[in-house]
Order: structure tokens, then C-alpha cells, then sequence
């Protein structure tokens, strides 16, 4: 493959992965989301032609982490999308470890829902 026809697909590839991001925007504040952040290599302009995107989102649920993970991936069937999906109250208590703290840092507020 030439390096023109590397950063055509590049490019294919990343505009794929923005509309998936805007659908899964879409479908997550329909479902109630308080918050959603694009996070990782997309985010900060470092995705490449392998990168897939990472989104954190902030939703009430009274289903288990896992489990309300399961059925958003099997609602939403999520392409190239890493999805974590916390309560508000997990959220709280989460935002504060490194994990977290480090993603939001250079993260992208995707939505946030008025108080």
C-alpha cells in the first residue's frame, strides 16, 4: 500500500469511527445519559489506522456494571467503540482514581445534560 492510499484509509477509517461516536451520542442521551466524554487516542488527535474509540458515559441504572454493560452492547451493538457506562454514584466514586482522572484530563465532553 503507497502512504497516500495508508492516509486515505486512515482517513476512512477515523471519519467511521466519528459517526459511530455521533450515533452512540445520540443513542446514549435518548437512554437517559447525564454525561458522555469521547475518550483516548481520537480524542486527543493521536488515532490511528487500528484505533478504536473509547467513550465514558454517566447514567442512572439500577443494573450491575456488567450487566448494564451487556445490554447497552447488545441494544446499541457498538462498532470500534470501548463503552463504560457508569451510574452517577459510581461515577463519583471513580472519578477521583487514576484510571478516570487521567482519561477525563484530555477527554471531550460529547454531552452534558443541564441541571
Amino acid at each position: 500500500m503507497t502512504p497516500d492510499q495508508l492516509h486515505r484509509e486512515r482517513r476512512k477509517h477515523l471519519a467511521a469511527l466519528r459517526a459511530e461516536v455521533r450515533r452512540l451520542t445520540s443513542e446514549l442521551k435518548k437512554k437517559g445519559a447525564r454525561k458522555i466524554w469521547l475518550i483516548g487516542s481520537l480524542a486527543n488527535g493521536t488515532a490511528n489506522l487500528f484505533s478504536d474509540a473509547d467513550m465514558v458515559a454517566v447514567m442512572p441504572s439500577k443494573l450491575p456494571f456488567v450487566e448494564r454493560l451487556r445490554r447497552l452492547y447488545m441494544r446499541l451493538g457498538p462498532a470500534n467503540v470501548d463503552l463504560l457506562v457508569y451510574t452517577p454514584e459510581e461515577y463519583e466514586g471513580m472519578r477521583a482514581r487514576p484510571f478516570l482522572k487521567h482519561a477525563l484530563k484530555t477527554a471531550k465532553l460529547l454531552h452534558a445534560k443541564r441541571p
